[in-house]
């Protein structure tokens, strides 16, 4: 069963008082249910901490007839809708893209001694055909973001050196990759790297580990390529081979602690916005194989940059979030998806068009006294289907982030992509001029990416008004 115990769905765990104090221990303490999302059921399952457990619905919608005058009300109740031995239960009959809050409590010698509390949502429920919908499930199938749930990176500066030190980032052999932007600074052994750097300038660090997949793993993302036309070239078979982690951290370098990354918005501090872009870093990319095999689409257009932009209107999709931390939090969206052009081998134009079916939405917005939690869910298609192939399914820029804005504007992201095209995520007070990168993932340079089969876990910590 797959566990999402990370933030992209559940929001928050809250242990509440224990009633027996004298039988806790570390894995009373550190008890944390794990969970499976569908878009009708939930599956839990926990650990052995106690001789029996019981789940209960909280605010549970039900309706209610007035024995006086007939009329039906709806109100909410907490309700226990399960007791027993065993470690999982599944609550089902539930409807899709609805909030829940489940409380699962352990009970010992008739006492409670721990108690936890879920804010899930389940999922959206699926339009797709099989076909259509054979993308998705490869691109989100055995994405576990969760891995990344504990890693950081922070710096710091002696003069002009730069020491950058980071932990839980996974790798199998500590074997790590720096990068400043798309340029491979070193290959390091270790949890640190330090640097020469320039007063003034802003760096754009990333740190990357990779971890060798299980020979099923990699067979079925093998096949899943050779299903789709792709050819199993030396270079694809490695990276298929293996699952790719990093961390990001943007520094700009002021040797007097006066640079604009030290400036103070506290103007601004009630509205933020956040922007996400993808982007083409090519004049020309190649197509996926089967577009050359049926269509004579050889080549596709891109983008007049190869470096993150706040404020470039050159890209292929951009979703915007502000988000409000005032006393009515919430969450204004809205997104553009540019138009696509396509090339023949000598680079003439044979098609243009734009997706109008692509699904760009939040989702699992969560508001709490000191922050505000949102996840942005990004699937768009190539506009271009193949006139020669109807059940080819045309690949899809797919990502999904985690996203939690504190109210002192710490700002923590989590999440996952294709590896084409190149990927960018900024925050910034709003009324400010000084964006914040939070995150840049390059283009892999083959468009192969885009079929799901080869994708970046992903995650940073920033803060926009310090």
């Amino acid at each position: 069963m797959k566990k999402h115990n990370s933030f992209l769905f559940i929001i928050t765990f809250l242990t509440i008082a224990f009633v027996n104090t004298s039988i806790v221990n570390a894995d009373t303490i550190n008890w944390k249910p794990t969970y499976d999302l569908t878009s009708t059921s939930i599956q839990l399952e926990w650990s052995e901490i106690a001789d029996s457990y019981e789940v209960i619905m909280l605010n549970k919608a039900e309706t209610v007839k007035d024995s006086h005058t007939g009329e039906e009300n709806t109100k909410l109740t907490n309700k226990s809708i399960w007791k027993g031995k065993d470690t999982t239960y599944t609550i089902e009959g539930l409807m899709p893209e609805r909030p829940y809050q489940i409380q699962i409590l352990a009970i010992e010698n008739g006492k409670g001694i721990n108690s936890v509390l879920l804010d899930l949502m389940t999922l959206k429920e699926s339009t797709k055909s099989d076909k259509e919908s054979f993308k998705l499930q490869s691109f989100t199938s055995n994405i576990n973001e969760n891995q990344m749930l504990d890693a950081y990176i922070n710096s710091t500066l002696n003069e002009d050196e730069l020491t950058l030190n980071w932990t839980g980032l996974p790798d199998e052999d500590l074997v790590y990759e720096v990068y400043n932007g798309s340029t491979l600074l070193d290959t390091v052994e270790g949890n640190s790297y330090t640097t020469k750097v320039t007063d003034g300038e802003v760096y754009y660090f990333s740190v990357k580990g990779k971890v060798k997949l299980d020979e099923s793993a990699i067979s079925e993302r093998i096949a899943q390529a050779k299903s789709l036309d792709i050819s199993i070239t030396q270079d694809i078979e490695a990276s298929l081979s293996y699952q790719d982690y990093a961390l990001y951290y943007t520094k700009e370098i002021s040797i007097e602690n006066d640079s604009l990354a030290s400036m103070n918005f506290k103007e601004y501090v009630d509205t933020f916005v956040f922007k996400y872009m993808t982007f083409i870093p090519l004049k020309y990319g190649e197509t996926p194989y089967p577009y050359r095999k049926w269509d004579n689409m050889y080549y596709f257009g891109g983008d007049t940059r190869t470096q993150p932009d706040f404020w470039s209107s050159d890209y292929r999709t951009m979703f915007v979030v502000y988000a409000f931390l005032g006393e009515e939090k919430g969450i204004i969206d809205y997104s553009i998806v540019n138009y696509s052009t396509a090339y023949d081998k000598n680079k003439k134009l044979v098609a243009v068009d734009t997706e109008e079916d692509g699904e760009i939405y939040v989702s699992n917005i969560i508001k709490r006294s000191d922050y505000i939690f949102f996840q942005l869910n990004h699937s768009v298609d190539v506009p271009f289907d193949l006139m020669d192939n109807p059940l080819f399914t045309p690949p899809n820029i797919d990502y999904r982030v985690g996203t939690t804005l504190y109210t002192n504007g710490d700002v923590v992201i989590q999440g996952s992509r294709d590896k084409a095209p190149s990927h960018e995520y900024w925050g910034i007070p709003y009324g400010s001029d000084f964006p914040i990168p939070l995150y840049f993932g390059k283009h892999s340079g083959n468009f192969n990416s885009l079929f799901g089969i080869d994708y970046e876990i992903f995650t940073a910590r920033k803060n926009l008004v310090k």
